[in-house]
């Protein structure tokens, strides 16, 4: 079950450039094999919370890709980044009586197919009745949908963990092609014997 959308053409949701709502924030870019695109392998972030997240996606075993979910539709090929699921990816949800739009920091496929709505802050802003109601309708959705949403806080989105997850990014190998096991497994191959 392959969760597609296509992007928003809903007026009122015209998505973000991510790096404008940065501000004074640390903001760049985590490269990733989980884009869903071999070419464009960059995951934008605008915080510290939200670049931990992106990592803790990419390490996950199962996240199958992730994206953007709030970035707007000129942003992404200013940039370069791919969006397979589409962009914005808006939620709808109530608060106070009224309807709202929801954009959520990351979206994305799970390996069973399921969608992956996830979201960084901190503890303190996801706690308020506004960023509640948020997560209520994203976890609505994403349950529909077969999947999950997840909330990544600076509680539990260990700063040691991020760490030693950046440590392991930054010496991640290519997986071997065929071709090159292949050449490799004769010559380490203990011939004869069983094992």
């Amino acid at each position: 079950m392959e969760t597609q959308q296509t992007p928003s053409t809903c007026a009122g949701t015209p998505g973000l450039d991510v790096f404008k709502i940065a501000g004074k924030s640390v903001s760049g870019y985590v490269p990733s094999r989980k884009t869903g695109d071999d070419h464009r392998v960059r995951v934008p972030y605008t915080t510290l919370l939200e670049q931990r997240l992106s990592i803790y996606l990419e390490y996950h075993p199962h996240v199958r890709c992730y994206q953007r979910g709030d970035a707007s539709e000129a942003f992404v090929p200013a940039h370069h980044i791919a969006v397979p699921l589409g962009t914005p990816y808006p939620i709808d949800y109530f608060y106070e009586g009224k309807a709202h739009k929801y954009l959520p920091d990351f979206i994305g496929t799970l390996c069973d197919g399921g969608l992956l709505i996830a979201e960084a802050g901190r503890e303190e802003e996801k706690s308020q009745r506004r960023a509640i109601a948020k997560a209520e309708a994203a976890q609505r959705l994403a349950q529909l949908k077969g999947g999950v949403y997840w909330l990544g806080t600076n509680e539990n989105l260990s700063e040691c963990r991020h760490y030693n997850l950046i440590y392991l990014h930054a010496r991640r190998r290519s997986f071997s092609t065929y071709q090159e096991i292949v050449t490799t497994l004769p010559a380490q191959w203990p011939w004869g014997r069983d094992i």
